[in-house]
């Protein structure tokens, strides 16, 4: 993932909202703290914070759509399971390591949906 925009809350406090692309999906994201540069490439996982709403899904393609009448961070995923074991989903090359214990009904690169309130970056 690629840091594609970055915008400081707080400098002093090291907090930063972030958009991180794939070159085809991109979501938004909180950083604290925040220890990433504009442009620069970034292997680490995303948290995903709060999530609610998790099933099947019937749609055939991933994707990250921002549901800010709910919270400003808050973000609806068509995501692919990775690793169940670990709670790893996946929208193209963005990697996602969920708080919520992924079902043992899911296989792995199955498609589900679900909405969180927030990603992070550690």
């Amino acid at each position: 993932m690629i840091v594609k925009k970055l915008d400081w809350i707080s400098f002093e406090g090291k907090e930063a909202e972030l958009i991180m692309t794939d070159g085809k999906n991109e979501c938004l994201v909180f950083s604290q703290p925040c220890h990433v540069a504009l442009g620069e490439n970034v292997n680490d996982l995303l948290h995903a914070m709060d999530v609610e709403d998790f099933r099947r899904t019937t749609e055939t393609s991933e994707k990250i759509t921002r549901n800010s009448d709910i919270t400003y961070f808050s973000q609806f995923f068509i995501a692919k399971i990775i690793n169940i074991k670990k709670n790893i989903v996946a929208v193209g090359q963005i990697r996602i390591e969920l708080d919520y214990a992924i079902p043992d009904w899911v296989k792995v690169d199955e498609l589900i949906e679900f909405r969180c309130d927030r990603l992070d970056l550690w």
